[in-house]
């Protein structure tokens, strides 16, 4: 390998050296520009938020206004004792009109100001969000006051005082203003920043306006209160002239459109009759100010779309400077980056032209040192000298591999034939004479070790020599093994001394009693004096054992050493035959699958090595325990105390259950338990029967809440017989298209518009009415019919897509089809849907498929590779009821999916349960953190709505929104995209 002073000396350094000085130099002109470039973008964004702030703050002033002059004159008129309408017929200024319209305004400016602003801090020492939080909450309870009539004026006065406060700390407390500076840059040059804060002032003013003209109207003291009427007239007039100096002419003219809304106020209007006020009740006079207020009202108006505007405008120039700010960041970017991959190509240039070909040389050097020959010749690149010297290393390195190859040639036994290749050169010559003497003596010692290999073979079994009466005449070394006796102490006596026999399989009596089974077979051979016969024994001792073990792991289970099905088969096949009674517990573990999912298979191997071992110490000897497979065992017992009366064989499933749900260890806390389903054998058939029975009365133990025993009777013969009955109804049902759908719609919960709906099927089914799919969808999902009924539904969704497509429905309306496991993992779910897709001309993109995650994790590598499938066809994939399995949260980043749905159980229960809430927050953060949507199911009532819309979920379902409705029905809501009434 190059040594450091040779490679510091080399050209390939000096190369790499040069093509660096001037990147670096770049690099810090880039970077310097770099900084500055991303100075301006930050001012800029500030800017952004600084206008977005200043906008806030203005659209609560307008709203707050109109609440604080309905809340108190209503208040007024409560406290004096006037009826409402007297009032309002008096005035003809409906009070309460104008609280109910300016509501939804009032509180929406407040949660935007609280939504993009809630951080900052008030003078108080808490935050725009806590204080405008409390100012919610004296507004709710002011409301609910003064539709009570019991509101006081003192606290209208103090909870809009306080907001006045709120609202000035918005402004004055505004840590980006100092940020920005007195003139932030924007695209087009300077701008009015300077705008902001007087705009503010004009709609505050404005405000105070109208408070002060109400407090007029509303208390006695006429004198001083004018004063302080005109006081506020001025002082927003005074506002509005500084603010209109800051325009151009051209934008001067849009403000006094605004202004000219506004009435002066009359001094002659307002002194009426000696002064005015509500005690009085001057009518004139109240008259002349329900004028002012009225005027009033029409101008905030007018000035709030205003204030919206010059807002927008200021905005779209922060966000163009932000913009053209990033762009010139991007582009020195890009010419930094172009510099160094140019830099990069130069130094790559100059590797592979000098010091690559240098490090072939080396390493080629170090490795023929090393004794390792690589025929690959190096190729010929670089300088003329170093392509001369790589040549003249390929061709040594060819002799060498040559000699190396003939050799090996040899060590491998090939000896048949001469080598085929002659080496190069004196050096080829003298290799190539060792070489051949190298092959003859090889040649010699492979003759010699084929008749060594014939007479070691030979040798494998026992062999003897007998004479005519059977005595051993001779014996081999593979007898003394197998009789332990050795050779000389053999011979001379009878062979049957260690054989039982001389033909076939026998038995060898060795010396320290061991038997062992033999195979013998003998031969006569004419020799002189006397012929002789050679007995041959082979040892199948081994072959039977190992028979018999087969034997025996055929009626075994391998990892519990439990008779495996085929054993109990037989055994109950024989208690059939023979009319015994007997009893057949069919036993299911509850929960095994976690254990396999949350602590891995070899875990799961040992809690049904567990199982086992418990379920044998409960039932009495004699009596079978078996393992059919996977979670599931069989009991047979006959030690029955009553052959008419189950209750003991109850009993005994009862104790079976409370043996497998004791503790398993302390430090995984597995903890499981059992269903069972139990059969008398009376008068069955068949074995098969027998079985069939007891797993139909194990599943009515899982379907009827598991950790139960459930006795196979007439009863639940009946439901059977009921179950086969639907299921061949349901079959003439598909066939027949007896299938209805109906659709639920889905909201989206920011906009509150219905976007979607899932599809849910029923059964109008003859003679029975429509059936709901909780009476025909577990008998469908017990066997293959389940997957024609999807095939059903997916024709019939895409139908209804293509259908609206024609009708130009307004995207983005989904529909969401269930699809069932067993479809998933036994059936072809991809050719379904793209047949579906195919025959109807739907858009794939408007059809979303539902899995529930149960399903995706019984075989998470299919589940994977078929959603990937239908995603590339552009179909959204959703999860249905998340939250409810082992591991899906842990398997989730490895599903192609866009959805998630929250299952309504942690809906409901997060009304009273905090660690359901809590458990829907967390299902949320791992939807964001994943980038998808999170449905809500099961919103039934308004709290619930509120608790998903206020913890962020994207969209939801559920009664209180909608039932599932009849297609017309449904699309009618759908397509007149009506939004959600009951918020």
């Amino acid at each position: 390998m190059l040594r450091p002073h040779t490679l510091l000396g080399s050209l390939a350094f000096r190369l790499l050296l040069l093509a660096t000085v001037p990147f670096v130099a770049l690099t810090v002109l880039a970077l310097d520009r770099i900084e500055s470039q991303r100075d301006a973008r930050d001012s800029a964004r500030t800017l952004v938020q600084l206008v977005e702030l200043r906008r806030d703050v203005a659209r609560v002033y307008a709203p707050k206004n109109l609440e604080r002059i309905s809340l108190e004159a209503l208040a007024r008129v409560d406290e004096l004792g006037y009826p409402r309408p007297l009032v309002l017929a008096a005035t003809g200024t409906d009070f309460e009109q104008i609280l109910g319209d300016n509501r939804a305004e009032f509180d929406g400016a407040i949660d935007e100001l609280i939504a993009d602003f809630g951080w900052i801090a008030t003078s108080n020492g808490g935050t725009i969000a806590s204080e405008m939080g409390e100012i919610r909450e004296s507004t709710d309870r002011m409301r609910e006051a003064i539709e009570d009539h019991e509101l006081e004026t003192a606290e209208v006065a103090a909870v809009f005082a306080r907001l006045d406060e709120i609202l000035a700390d918005a402004l004055d407390g505004d840590q980006l203003v100092t940020m920005l500076g007195d003139e932030p840059v924007v695209s087009d040059g300077r701008v009015g920043a300077e705008r902001l804060r007087p705009l503010v002032s004009v709609v505050a003013t404005a405000g105070r306006r109208g408070t002060t003209l109400m407090q007029s109207y509303i208390y006695d003291e006429s004198s001083e209160r004018r004063a302080t009427a005109f006081g506020a007239d001025a002082r927003h007039a005074q506002a509005v002239a500084y603010y209109r100096s800051l325009l151009e002419p051209s934008e001067q003219a849009e403000l006094d459109d605004v202004t000219d809304l506004l009435l002066p106020l009359s001094l002659g209007s307002l002194d009426a009759a000696n002064g005015f006020s509500l005690d009085a009740f001057d009518v004139d006079a109240i008259r002349a100010v329900a004028d002012q207020l009225s005027s009033h009202a029409t101008y905030m108006h007018g000035l709030g779309e205003y204030v919206d505007a010059v807002h927008a405008s200021l905005r779209a120039d922060a966000v163009a400077a932000a913009e053209l700010a990033d762009q010139d960041l991007r582009r020195t970017w890009m010419l930094l980056v172009g510099v160094g991959l140019s830099t990069v190509v130069l130094v790559a240039f100059g590797i592979l032209a000098t010091l690559m070909p240098l490090r072939r040389l080396t390493r080629r050097a170090e490795s023929i040192s090393a004794g390792t020959i690589d025929p690959d010749p190096l190729p010929v690149r670089g300088a003329t000298d170093i392509r001369a010297l790589t040549r003249t290393t390929n061709e040594m390195t060819a002799v060498l591999a040559e000699v190396e190859r003939q050799i090996q040639r040899l060590a491998d036994g090939d000896a048949e034939g001469r080598p085929d290749v002659t080496l190069p050169g004196t050096l080829g010559a003298t290799l190539q004479a060792s070489i051949d003497r190298l092959h003859a003596i090889t040649s010699q010692l492979q003759s010699s070790e084929a008749l060594a290999s014939a007479i070691v073979e030979g040798a494998a079994d026992a062999i003897w020599t007998i004479d005519p009466d059977g005595v051993i005449v001779s014996a081999n070394d593979a007898s003394e093994v197998l009789t332990g006796v050795p050779e000389m102490l053999q011979t001379g006596r009878p062979v049957t001394d260690y054989l039982s026999g001389l033909s076939g399989q026998v038995t060898l009596q060795a010396a320290d009693g061991h038997e062992a089974a033999v195979l013998v077979s003998t031969s006569t051979i004419d020799s002189e004096p006397l012929p002789m016969t050679v007995v041959i024994a082979h040892d199948i001792s081994e072959r039977l054992d190992f028979e018999q073990q087969l034997a025996l792991q055929a009626r075994r289970d391998a990892l519990t050493g439990l008779p495996n099905r085929l054993a109990t088969v037989e055994r109950i096949r024989d208690l059939v035959d023979r009319r015994e009674r007997a009893a057949v517990l069919f036993v299911d573990l509850d929960g095994f699958k976690g254990v396999n999912d949350l602590r891995g298979h070899g875990r799961g191997d040992e809690v049904l090595r567990d199982v086992a071992g418990r379920l044998r110490s409960v039932v009495a000897g004699g009596d079978l325990v078996g393992r059919l497979g996977g979670d599931e065992f069989i009991v047979v017992t006959t030690r029955l105390t009553d052959p008419t009366d189950p209750a003991d064989v109850a009993d005994l499933g009862r104790r079976l259950i409370e043996a497998v749900e004791r503790p398993f260890s302390r430090e995984d806390l597995i903890k499981l338990s059992a269903s069972i389903g139990i059969v008398m054998i009376d008068d069955q058939p068949d074995a098969e029967t027998v079985l069939s029975e007891a797993d139909s009365a194990l599943y009515q133990a899982k379907h009827r809440g598991r950790r139960r025993v459930e006795i196979f009777d007439r009863e639940l013969q009946s439901a059977v017989a009921s179950e086969t009955e639907t299921e061949l109804a349901l079959r003439r049902g598909i066939e027949a298209d007896e299938l209805v759908l109906a659709f639920q719609p889905i909201v989206d919960l920011a906009t509150n518009r219905v976007d979607g709906a899932e599809a849910l099927v029923r059964w109008q089914r003859p003679e029975f009415g429509l059936v709901g799919p909780n009476d025909f969808i577990h008998i469908a999902e017990r066997s293959s019919l389940i997957i024609e009924l999807d095939r059903w539904v997916l024709e019939r969704c895409c139908e209804r897509l293509a259908a609206w497509r024609d009708r130009n429905a307004p995207p983005p309306i989904r529909l969401a089809v269930n699809i069932s496991g067993r479809h998933l993992m036994e059936g072809d779910l991809v050719a379904d849907v793209a047949a579906a897709l195919e025959r109807t001309g739907a858009d794939p993109s408007m059809l979303e498929i539902e899995l529930t995650e149960t399903h995706l994790l019984g075989d998470l590598d299919l589940a994977v590779e078929t959603l990937t499938a239908l995603r590339e066809r552009g179909v959204r994939i959703s999860i249905d009821d998340f939250g409810t399995g082992y591991s899906a949260m842990n398997h989730l980043r490895h599903l192609p999916i866009d959805s998630i749905k929250i299952d309504r159980s942690f809906i409901v229960a997060a009304r009273v349960s905090d660690a359901d809430a809590a458990v829907v927050d967390a299902v949320l953060a791992i939807g964001r953190s994943h980038g998808l949507e999170v449905v809500a199911e099961g919103i039934e009532t308004a709290e619930d709505l509120e608790f998903v819309r206020g913890r962020g979920c994207d969209r939801g379902q559920g009664y209180y929104i909608s039932y599932p409705l009849p297609i017309e029905s449904a699309e009618a809501l759908m397509f007149s995209m009506l939004t959600l009434q009951h918020a």
